[in-house]
Parts: C-alpha cells; sequence; structure tokens
C-alpha cells in the first residue's frame, strides 16, 4: 500500500460511516479518514481544502444533494475533476451504475450487510 492515504467518505447514515472506519481501521490503521453526513458539506470542505482526499467514497441516497449530485459537481470543477470518486451504495441497478461511471465515478462498490463482507471489499480496493 502507498505511504499515506486519505479517505473521505460521504453518507448519511452514522452506522455505515462507522463501519467503514472501522474496517479501513483493520486493514490500515495509517490510513486517514474523513467523514460528513452530507453532500453540501463535503463539497464545500473539497473546494476550500488545500489537499484533496487520495479517494472519495460517495453514497447515492442522501438528503438535500445527493450522490450523484455531487459527483457531477466535482467532475465540473477544474480543480477536483481529478479526484477518485468510487460510488458506495446498496443500489443493484445496473443501468444507475452504468450512468456514475459516464458521469465520471472511477468506481463502484455495491454496499454489504456485514462487517466480514464491507470490510473484504475495501481491502480488495485498496490492496490491488
Amino acid at each position: 500500500m502507498r505511504d499515506s492515504i486519505t479517505v473521505l467518505y460521504v453518507d448519511d447514515d452514522e452506522d455505515d460511516i462507522s463501519l467503514f472506519r472501522r474496517a479501513l481501521s483493520r486493514i490500515d490503521k495509517s490510513i486517514s479518514f474523513l467523514s460528513f453526513t452530507d453532500g453540501r458539506d463535503a463539497l464545500t470542505y473539497l473546494k476550500q481544502s488545500a489537499q484533496l482526499p487520495d479517494y472519495l467514497f460517495l453514497d447515492i441516497n442522501m438528503p438535500r444533494m445527493n450522490g450523484k449530485q455531487v459527483l457531477q459537481s466535482i467532475k465540473q470543477d477544474e480543480q477536483l475533476a481529478a479526484l477518485p470518486v468510487i460510488m458506495y451504495s446498496t443500489s443493484r441497478r445496473e443501468q444507475e451504475v452504468m450512468e456514475f461511471y459516464e458521469e465520471g465515478a472511477a468506481g463502484f462498490i455495491h454496499k454489504k450487510n456485514s462487517f466480514e463482507e464491507i470490510q473484504s471489499d475495501l481491502f480488495a480496493f485498496f490492496i490491488q
């Protein structure tokens, strides 16, 4: 794994954030983790940040500003467009997954129900 990795995770579900954080910690304790429960707040942070995270994991179904809107805003912003955005959702609709790739998503991971499955998916992502 690379020396220093920063991951930003945006999800309106605090339990999902907690599980994601724990899974990352088990994979590599040196991964820096930031989270937001709102897409608008995450975008504000990204636009004001001196250093972007290495990866953004983004839930789709959120109030105020959903994941697709956040992805579109990022990809339309010259300063943020290169940020790898991985959609992380329970959605299983193939058409929706394809639309996210067309919008510029770097990946799509289906959320799992168990901690072990979440950890396994993240391990596969980071140890590639």
